[in-house]
């Protein structure tokens, strides 16, 4: 990982570095020369990552052919580079601090990208409804990292109120993307880690919301999904919601809650089940999986299971594993139970002794459609 590390960072900022200075005099063509550069650009980021063992895959429907304002997480890079390509270059949004880069800069500025100066407070959103009428007006769509900053996996960042600012001016819809760039290309870190980068573009929502309202649904669909898609990668960055379902307690838990706020009652004990094969659904900060979820095993989800590459029905004896079948109760990976919810899959499972950090991950709504001991 490291050796592929060093060789993608040598190659992304030598190419970087050329294509700046072999595509200079694109600054007296038109705009869409710099558009076609930038593509170009995010062509070769994903190219040289295949070097580290990164992917990526897109799922949702990218509203390419309309006019839409384009408001994604950001965790890391990669987006900055390579929506661009995904998209067909949309007016990118940024820092004003980004034009002083040099060269880079200068694209920046020639692309036609919407300066925010945010020292200026309410002048600098005013500017940016009158930036985002222009693009309106020319027929373009708008890419805003409406937290204004890159976020690390697992920690929290506000959403800043210029997402507000261009949909209330623009009348445009917003679509919500998610995605996971920090598990591979970490924010601040030239280490990049094997895996696929997963990009959803989520249901639009329309124009008319209040401000509380639109703000209120933009980070409820991305956050409810990156909750989903970080659960795979669980690090260090996730402990804040283990923390609170130990009560600062470390090793095996004691005391944890089920989703319904009660004491986390047994799943099974036969087989044994839990990460600590305790009989419940604990976790803690070595769980990076989180197998919080007691779930009712049926024929139908182990087949599915089997099928995304997560064989439950074979016993793997040299890791306590019996192998499951039908009518079992296990602990299984919020993760896995949201992904099979998604494909219609999902088997049944007891809220009593689901421990509450699934919610993290799985709405309580869901948890509950599927329950077998709610009243």
């Amino acid at each position: 990982m490291y050796l592929r590390s060093w060789i993608f960072n040598i190659l992304f900022y030598g190419v970087t570095a050329a294509l700046a200075i072999l595509v200079l005099p694109t600054l007296l063509l038109p705009a869409a020369a710099i558009r076609a550069v930038a593509r170009l650009w995010g062509w070769l980021t994903v190219q040289l990552l295949h070097i580290a063992g990164a992917s990526h895959r897109v799922s949702g429907d990218h509203h390419l052919g309309g006019q839409v304002i384009y408001a994604a997480k950001h965790q890391s890079a990669w987006e900055t580079i390579v929506l661009s390509l995904l998209l067909h270059t949309p007016v990118t949004v940024l820092k004003r601090e980004l034009l002083k880069l040099p060269l880079l800069g200068w694209y920046f500025q020639k692309a036609g990208c919407v300066a925010v100066d945010r020292s200026a407070g309410m002048r600098a959103l005013r500017k940016l409804r009158e930036d985002a009428l222009a693009v309106r007006d020319s027929g373009r769509s708008l890419l805003i990292f409406p937290q204004g900053t890159r976020v690390a996996p697992g920690t929290t960042q506000k959403y800043e109120i210029g997402v507000f600012a261009l949909y209330e001016a623009t009348g445009l819809p917003v679509v919500p993307i998610a995605l996971n760039s920090g598990h591979v290309w970490g924010r601040n870190s030239w280490l990049k880690r094997p895996g696929r980068i997963e990009v959803e573009f989520l249901p639009p929502i329309g124009p008319g919301l209040s401000r509380r309202d639109f703000m209120a649904a933009l980070e409820s669909a991305i956050e409810t999904r990156m909750a989903v898609l970080d659960a795979p990668y669980l690090e260090s960055g996730r402990q804040p919601a283990l923390e609170i379902a130990m009560d600062g307690s470390q090793g095996r838990p004691e005391g944890q809650k089920n989703v319904l706020g009660g004491t986390l009652q047994s799943c099974s004990e036969d087989p044994v089940t839990g990460f600590f094969r305790d009989g419940c659904c604990h976790t803690g900060p070595q769980d990076r999986g989180l197998h919080t979820v007691c779930a009712v095993i049926t024929e139908e989800f182990l087949d599915f299971s089997k099928s995304v590459g997560n064989d439950l029905s074979t016993p793997m004896p040299q890791f306590g594993f019996p192998g499951l079948k039908d009518g079992d109760h296990w602990c299984l990976c919020a993760a896995r139970w949201e992904q099979a919810r998604e494909a219609g899959k999902a088997p049944k499972v007891r809220l009593l002794a689901t421990n509450r950090v699934t919610l993290a991950v799985c709405r309580i709504e869901d948890l509950k459609a599927h329950a077998i001991d709610l009243q």
